[in-house]
């Protein structure tokens, strides 16, 4: 298999998975909006899995980037 043809499919595979990512999250958005001020327990476990989903790399804010972690209080995060 040539190499193009091997970063060709892997490409298109990334797509197919970024598109099925996109197609869960709005389902869970639907699903559930977390009220705006979380018990310390929630906030941390909400804080857990943006972090492990690395979900500060798409925020608009640029601390979060910098700091690679999600926001201390994800209340205050842009929906």
């Amino acid at each position: 298999m040539p190499n193009t043809e091997i970063k060709a499919r892997i490409e298109r595979t990334t797509h197919l998975m970024l598109d099925k990512i996109d197609q869960v999250l709005d389902v869970l958005k639907r699903q559930y909006d977390p009220p705006l001020h979380l018990a310390p327990l929630e906030a941390g476990v909400w804080r857990w899995t943006n972090n492990r989903l690395d979900v500060q790399k798409f925020c608009v804010r640029p601390a979060c980037r910098r700091a690679r972690s999600a926001s201390p209080n994800p209340s205050t995060s842009p929906r």
